[in-house]
């Protein structure tokens, strides 16, 4: 079985640099310029999820412009995002996890 060669999606083809997080299945996209809008998780050495979302912004075929990184209040789940002409929108429930909490569902 052979399989063809695959580019890697979510990369700056200039840079090489891959997104540094998990990617929303939840994206926005700007009706103007197509460019997609999304956010993700950062990851770090623990079974929890980190208190920083990274943002990301890609052109219409998907290449990655730029990211950044914020903070959270606490570790919880962003699941959405509402986009205007000049600002993108994370809402932020107040639900969060606690450090110490079990995590039984991960063995």
């Amino acid at each position: 079985l052979t399989t063809p060669p695959v580019e890697t999606p979510f990369l700056n083809p200039q840079t090489n640099t891959k997104t540094s997080s998990f990617f929303s299945a939840h994206y926005s996209k700007d009706p103007f310029t197509g460019n997609i809008y999304n956010h993700g998780y950062c990851i770090r050495p623990t079974p929890f999820l980190s208190a920083q979302i990274n943002m990301m912004q890609f052109n219409s075929h998907g290449d990655l412009i730029q990211q950044c990184t914020s903070s959270l209040p606490f570790d919880t789940f962003v699941h959405d995002a509402a986009l205007s002409k000049n600002c993108i929108c994370y809402f932020v429930p107040p639900y969060f996890i606690k450090e110490d909490a079990e995590m039984s569902y991960i063995l």
